[in-house]
């Protein structure tokens, strides 16, 4: 399966899209860079009055469209260059070829070390932003030596020798790349071409598993420790089957010799939508709460070390949406799946092995040595698994907070409707945010 985009299309998209920004900056600019790469270059306005930039941060994910998030315009505000990128794969995932996504990534720091001023570069893994970074960032440091071996399902090439380092990097609620996926898989699923045959011993949606349709649930710790070990049989399963058909493509004896439709029912919605299987959407114990006392960055700009619990509340939303195509159905190819989606593992929970998978911040993370920020986002449920990120990082210079009642969105959260907290919420979770990352910035750079 190819799904084509006209470039013609893409380029007047972007052109509407840059010119809609003017009214809240006057110095977007769209940027076209090798490759079909979209980018839009952000600069502080002249009327802030800042002193020319010297530090270039990059966003980019592998398929959504960051041209307009929030950190282009917030950190360009405070002073930073700030090139926002979309990558070849832009809303294709079933096209994704992980490795080349380092290239996409080469083009822009290529382009930002070439603008007047800048001295330093910073990569910014906002989301599922962060494998793309780390990733990339691991390899400059350490060339192809890091993502080849027998351990790897899917090993980069040669192309990726001699990538420029980055100065830095900024990971903002970043998740894990290809075990999100793994632990999206609803792990009932019994016969993976028939996602309805489930067994009902390991629905996680069963009120006899203890699932609460109306609330907070509460599993058992034998069903999460027998969920998470057939999550992770689900997926071992789906890479035995993937790979088998690239062996036969190789033999000749496939219906196809290069690729073909790899759809995984149950699993979840990509780009940061419906989370599929994965239990803390329900069990607001897990992905709670950090393990040991971190810096909470409160909404009035203080900062209090504690052990910090989210304020989310349980999503209800996701038996209803799980069974569906649109929100229930990852649909990729054979080679899409084994690059960006495929880890191997005993257990989702405690059992990855992170780097089987050149889609693994964790991996990653535990080979980059320049200065790293963690963000966490306090109303959401990414932040328990940043820190241990945080403590993985091989970084010698590194810092974690948590900005409290921040949503993914990095906006504040609303009381009642996506989080517990006073009745007027958190007005100053955006705000806070970035001026930590530009203070941690200024201090480094």
């Amino acid at each position: 399966m190819k799904i084509k985009r006209r470039l013609s299309i893409a380029l007047i998209l972007s052109l509407i899209f840059v010119a809609s920004l003017s009214y809240a900056q006057t110095n977007p600019r769209y940027v076209a860079l090798q490759g079909s790469v979209l980018s839009a270059l952000y600069t502080p306005d002249p009327s802030l009055n800042l002193p020319p930039p010297r530090v270039a941060l990059i966003f980019m994910q592998r398929t959504s469209n960051y041209l307009s998030t929030a950190g282009c315009t917030e950190l360009s505000r405070r002073g930073f260059t700030v090139l926002c990128m979309d990558a070849s794969f832009y809303n294709n995932e079933a096209e994704v070829d992980w490795n080349q996504i380092a290239i996409d990534v080469r083009r822009g720091v290529d382009f930002v070390k070439s603008q007047a001023g800048i001295t330093k570069v910073v990569l910014v893994g906002y989301s599922a932003g962060a494998p793309t970074m780390t990733f990339y960032q691991a390899v400059a440091e350490n060339g192809v030596s890091y993502c080849n071996g027998a351990n790897k399902i899917v090993p980069c090439g040669n192309n990726l020798e001699g990538l420029p380092k980055a100065d830095g990097l900024v990971l903002m609620d970043p998740t894990s790349g290809a075990a999100t996926f793994l632990r999206s898989l609803n792990g009932s699923v019994v016969n993976q071409n028939k996602p309805s045959h489930i067994n009902s011993n390991l629905d996680p949606f069963n009120p006899q598993n203890g699932y609460n349709p109306n609330g907070p649930t509460t599993y058992s710790e034998k069903f999460k420790k027998k969920y998470f070990e057939a999550q992770s049989d689900r997926m071992n399963e789906l890479i035995d089957t993937a790979l088998d058909a690239r062996l036969e493509m190789a033999k000749g004896t496939y219906p196809f010799p290069d690729n073909d439709v790899f759809r995984i029912a149950r699993a979840g919605a990509g780009g940061g939508g419906n989370p599929g299987g994965q239990l803390y959407t329900a069990d607001l114990s897990l992905n709670c709460c950090t393990l040991k006392p971190q810096k909470l960055l409160r909404d009035d700009g203080t900062i209090e070390t504690k052990l910090v619990k989210s304020v989310r509340l349980p999503d209800l939303s996701i038996p209803a949406a799980n069974g569906t195509f649109n929100d229930g159905v990852r649909l990729l190819t054979i080679n899409s799946f084994l690059s960006a989606n495929a880890i191997r593992s005993i257990n989702s929970d405690d059992g990855i092995d992170w780097c089987s998978s050149n889609a693994s911040s964790e991996c990653a993370i535990q080979q980059i040595s320049v200065p790293l920020l963690i963000e966490g986002m306090g109303a959401y449920s990414l932040f328990p698994g940043a820190e241990k990120m945080f403590d993985m990082a091989k970084s010698q210079d590194k810092d974690f907070i948590v900005i409290e009642g921040a949503v993914h969105g990095l906006s504040g959260c609303t009381p009642n409707v996506n989080c517990t907290g006073p009745a007027g919420g958190f007005p100053n979770a955006r705000k806070n945010l970035f001026d930590y990352i530009a203070k941690w910035l200024n201090d480094r750079f």
